[in-house]
């Protein structure tokens, strides 16, 4: 039996532990607000915490059995933590440290369960901690990609099923067309919160029950299917009370039925994942006996530091380690690598007898994905150019979370409500304005291109921020590792602008690039200071 003077409760090197992962929460539930496609996000930590409890009262302890290795290693991973800690808090909006963030932790805790069930605590806690990464924001492209696919797949599956109910349908674009009414399908229509949310609960209910790993599998392309099922149901629902109802009544229902699709979907899931339980619930029942014995030995586990071979010494060591990746990134950033604040600028559409201009609200549905601060959207007809419109709007900074979450929509979520469908992204434009703020497009086209090569349609978009370290735009040569290096120079700013325009009729690449000059040089200019 250790020396009880040398050893330090189990408890103190889990607080440490317990610390990190809040901390880090703290930052991460930012993606979790309304309008995001994680508001889930809530219900994946508690949930998480259930799942390690579960295993922990069906595991006996190794600490008599089992030599573990040394200790050690949670140092090491402490160490590695601590750089990554660093990259992630300058820009929220990079995703990719965010992942190498969670991971190291994930690490580190299933490094310290090692310490008390042995070499086994890697399978047997390695679920929890998957589940655990359900609540972090996909890779951008992923997220894009899956928007849109499902976007296109409800649109033109809702148009097919209302022509079996004799409506005139044809889907164009994100939009369905009957006689002349036009159904809107956008990115929040698209089924992408559902189908994320019962991906996430399907890896739940499959631990939760202990499904074997083909029953875990069937479990997840059931969650897919009943996310995608029902949410047609939801599209097809709203697109005949559109049809037949008045707009009231189609707002009265909207949310409703919303809520209606997702629940149907989560008690399918729950039917099906405790029909797969029953068959395995008689073979991992743990006797009665041998479970209060567990109990005793998790209880006494918080008395004693066995677990911890290191001993008293260490198990403070690491504990207050764990606090130091918060208070070290805290420091550099207020001393060190200061904010600093870049040339800011805004537009004033044109006024003259040459140029007509037509001012809009944007759409309410891509407002309630946005949740921008302020925005319009104006068609212009210029002399020189032609038919011309602008999406502008912005965020002030007042509600991090809008910001955030929005950053990496990209342009299609603007263009859907036009029903097009945009080619390209890959070529870049820079424009300085007279105050030195660098504002990078990208270019999109669409339409049929005509004899001559030449599209219909010019997009380009420009999502700015006040520092130019954002990892959306940054160059087109710049490596991570230049991004890096940028990162500790300062924290970036919430404060965010995005411009998009959209030039009509056929041009070809350098008469639209000659033209996007030209209507910049008209409309940008330098932001008023803000007093005080």
């Amino acid at each position: 039996m250790p020396d009880v003077e040398k050893s330090a409760p189990i408890w103190l090197p889990w607080a440490g532990v317990l610390v990190l992962w809040g901390l880090f929460f703290d930052r991460e539930h930012l993606w979790w607000a309304e309008g995001s496609y994680y508001t889930y996000g809530w219900a994946v930590p508690p949930l998480a915490i259930l799942l390690w409890w579960r295993r922990s009262e069906s595991t006996t302890s190794k600490r008599e059995k089992t030599k573990v290795g040394s200790p050690w290693v949670l140092f090491c991973l402490l160490a590695i933590y601590l750089p990554l800690r660093l990259l992630a808090e300058p820009d929220p909006f990079w995703r990719l440290p965010l992942w190498m963030e969670a991971l190291a932790l994930c690490c580190i805790t299933l490094a310290l369960a090692r310490q008390d069930h042995g070499k086994e605590a890697w399978r047997k806690y390695a679920w929890p901690m998957v589940f655990l990464l359900t609540a972090l924001p996909w890779p951008a492209t992923a997220e894009t990609w899956l928007v849109r696919g499902l976007s296109s797949q409800v649109t033109d599956t809702t148009a097919e099923a209302l022509l079996w109910f004799g409506y005139p349908a044809e889907a164009m674009g994100n939009q369905i067309v009957v006689d002349e009414k036009v159904i809107q399908i956008d990115a929040s229509c698209s089924g992408i919160r559902s189908f994320q949310c019962l991906l996430a609960f399907g890896l739940f209910f499959g631990e939760y029950y202990r499904h074997r790993a083909s029953r875990r599998l069937s479990t997840l392309i059931a969650a897919l299917a009943l996310a995608f099922f029902f949410n047609l149901l939801r599209a097809l629902s709203l697109s005949m009370i559109s049809l037949e109802g008045t707009q009231d009544t189609y707002k009265i229902w909207h949310d409703p039925i919303g809520f209606m699709a997702v629940g149907f979907a989560f008690a399918g899931l729950w039917v099906w994942s405790r029909n797969w339980a029953k068959d395995t619930e008689s073979g991992n029942t743990m006797p009665k006996p041998e479970k209060e014995r567990v109990g005793q030995e998790v209880g006494n586990a918080f008395r004693t530091s066995a677990i911890f071979p290191l001993g008293k010494s260490a198990a403070w060591a690491f504990a207050l380690g764990c606090l130091l990746p918060e208070a070290f990134t805290a420091t550099w950033f207020r001393y060190v690598a200061t904010q600093k604040e870049g040339p800011d600028w805004t537009v004033q559409w044109p006024g003259n007898e040459n140029t007509t201009v037509k001012r809009f609200p944007i759409s309410k549905g891509v407002e309630d994905i946005l949740q921008f601060d302020y925005g319009e959207r104006v068609e212009m007809d210029l002399s020189e150019i032609g038919k011309t419109e602008a999406h502008f709007f912005g965020y002030d900074g007042s509600d991090i979370a809008a910001s955030l979450c929005s950053l990496e929509h990209s342009p299609y979520h603007c263009m859907q409500a036009m029903g097009v469908q945009l080619l390209g992204g890959q070529r870049e434009l820079a424009y300085v304005t007279r105050n030195g703020a660098s504002l990078i497009f990208r270019h999109y086209v669409t339409g049929a291109p005509n004899e001559s090569g030449h599209y219909p349609m010019h997009i380009f978009w420009c999502p700015w921020i006040k520092d130019d370290r954002s990892g959306l735009f940054s160059g087109p040569n710049k490596s991570w590792l230049e991004k890096t290096r940028g990162f500790l120079d300062g924290k970036i700013s919430y404060e965010r602008k995005v411009l998009l325009l959209v030039f009509y009729g056929n041009r070809n690449f350098p008469t639209a690039q000659k033209d996007l000059l030209t209507l910049l040089k008209q409309i940008v200019t330098e932001a008023p200071r803000r007093s005080g």
